[in-house]
């Protein structure tokens, strides 16, 4: 009923609550893992798959190639500013500083929700493999058994290891994040 006004307040409101749940689940994550941790679980890769160096990844067998990255970066270029669901976003400033400055704070959120992503799968392979942290992977690979599909098991990985790792109002801020989101989603489109 508010009309383009109201979806921009909602989801400034979502991105703000976003923003701030992402930062603390960060600090969360910088401060419970010791880098020697991070380090030593990551230095476990085999021969020629390296997770650190990537002119030593030659053997990954996964989709995360170089052409992956090579179409990411191109893709990064051809899709700017294109996705229909910005476009009042992108059409509503007063000001072309205005609009140059909500791309540049819209990028800062971005590069945290990126950085986050990266944090929880960096966190869960380091609470798999580091034996520090062999009850979380007893619990987890005792969760992961109880899924019959290799596919939807290897996918559930990091959401096992974080329900272990994150404490309960974490996880529940997470599960926040999500439902706002889905909500502004929506309400954009």
């Amino acid at each position: 009923a508010g009309g383009q006004i109201a979806v921009m307040v909602t989801d400034f409101i979502q991105g703000l609550f976003a923003s701030i749940v992402i930062i603390i689940i960060l600090v969360f994550i910088f401060i419970s893992l010791d880098w020697s941790q991070v380090t030593e679980a990551l230095l476990m890769a085999p021969e020629g798959a390296s997770l650190i160096n990537p002119h030593q990844g030659g053997k990954v067998e996964e989709d995360f190639n170089f052409w992956y990255f090579a179409m990411l970066a191109v893709l990064s270029f051809y899709r700017h500013k294109s996705w229909q669901g910005t476009q009042g976003y992108n059409c509503a400033a007063l000001s072309p500083h205005e609009a140059k400055m909500g791309a540049v704070l819209g990028s800062l959120r971005g590069m945290s929700q990126n950085l986050l992503l990266v944090m929880l799968a960096v966190a869960a392979l380091t609470l798999m493999r580091h034996p520090d942290f062999s009850h979380i992977t007893t619990q987890v690979n005792g969760v992961l058994d109880t899924i019959g599909n290799d596919e939807t098991r290897n996918q559930m990985i990091v959401p096992a290891v974080m329900s272990r790792f994150l404490c309960p109002g974490l996880v529940g801020a997470f599960c926040a994040v999500f439902l706002a989101a889905f909500i502004s989603t929506h309400d954009t489109y």
